[in-house]
């Protein structure tokens, strides 16, 4: 074991550390607060044959059993500041530990507009462009100029272009390559007079259908947002839960047709000319549907995309296990295999 001069902690429980309270034991555990800590954890997981995985919150991640070979170093870069403004931009910086729904409600109170209907995603900036968080039409990938890094590899900082980031839906180059990356810094470019107004979704216009109003300020959409996502979505502060736990699965529009044909009531949109997205949480509802559970797990009662630890158990097998059942349910009914949204850290 090579030592290096860092505050280090060993045997630490990740479950804290995970939306769904899930999982096992890390080796070693830091945290940090600037560019030079990151460096030194760096350092100290390659001479060790440690793998360095950052957490932020951990709202999107769960890990695997026993003891992992990992560093855990928890992100607590914290700082906000505007870079570049003009009459109808303004380019901000944000520390990748800060408080991502803190973040939007700082921007909606300056009146720049880009992430309001992403409020009330939990979670941290740093870890919003690895899943690129999006939702009611707008994806943080629209705002992005620029994402700052360190290479864990290389042990150097870098910057990547919002292009060089590859954006897909619920991706990035982040989320492909875990492990290699740091990310320390945002830079988004948010609007100051184009404010899209009620998002173009079901439940958002008949949210402000009924409290009667018609232009919204950003600061409405934004409570409006909040109050439709915490009605649909458990706290996981309340109820342990890492949101959203199956993707949208997108199939070819050969495949969407059929299934339109044999279920008249899916829920699906088009993405381009060859493929259509379909609801997962529709699927699963239509298979195990909401209040489906087990000893230890169960999909939320108002919404049965979201799996909740009602048992307050930390085995990633047990977890695992419950939904592998629901994937295998969906696929042998509708013929689509369902993919997780959260991260598994083994």
């Amino acid at each position: 074991m090579v030592i290096v001069n860092i505050d280090l902690e060993q045997n630490i429980e990740l479950a804290p550390y995970s939306g769904i309270k899930v999982g096992g034991k890390a080796a070693w555990f830091y945290q940090v607060e600037d560019i030079k800590a990151i460096m030194s954890a760096a350092r100290f997981a390659d001479k060790n044959n440690l793998v360095l995985v950052p957490i932020g919150s951990g709202t999107n991640m769960f890990y695997g059993p026993g003891k992992l070979n990992i560093l855990a170093v928890k992100n607590k870069l914290l700082g906000r500041e505007i870079v570049k403004e003009d009459d109808d931009f303004v380019d901000v910086s944000v520390a990748s530990g800060e408080n991502w729904d803190q973040v939007v409600g700082w921007t909606v109170e300056n009146g720049w507009s880009g992430v309001e209907a992403l409020s009330a995603i939990p979670g941290t900036v740093g870890a919003a462009p690895v899943q690129n968080i999006g939702a009611y039409g707008q994806e943080v990938s629209e705002v992005i100029l620029s994402i700052e890094v360190i290479d864990l590899e290389l042990h150097i900082s870098k910057v990547f272009s919002n292009k060089e980031c590859d954006f897909s839906y619920r991706n990035s180059i982040f989320k492909m390559n875990p492990g290699k990356y740091f990310i320390t810094k945002v830079v988004m470019r948010l609007t100051k007079n184009d404010h899209p107004g009620i998002p173009n979704y079901e439940s958002a216009k008949a949210y402000f259908d009924d409290q009667k109003i018609n232009n919204p300020s950003l600061r409405q959409i934004r409570e409006g947002i909040t109050d439709i996502r915490w009605s649909k979505l458990p706290k996981p502060e309340i109820l342990p839960n890492c949101g959203s736990w199956f993707k949208n699965p997108i199939v070819s529009k050969v495949q969407g047709e059929k299934l339109q044909k044999d279920y008249p009531e899916i829920k699906c949109w088009e993405v381009n000319e060859n493929e259509v997205k379909l609801s997962a949480g529709w699927l699963v509802d239509q298979t195990v549907g909401k209040d489906h559970e087990d000893k230890y797990f169960a999909t939320y009662g108002k919404n049965a995309l979201v799996l909740i630890n009602h048992s307050l158990s930390p085995s990633p097998k047990k977890l695992l296990k419950f939904e592998a059942e629901i994937i295998d349910k969906v696929q042998e009914k509708f013929g689509v295999k369902l993919e997780r949204e959260p991260i598994l850290v083994n």
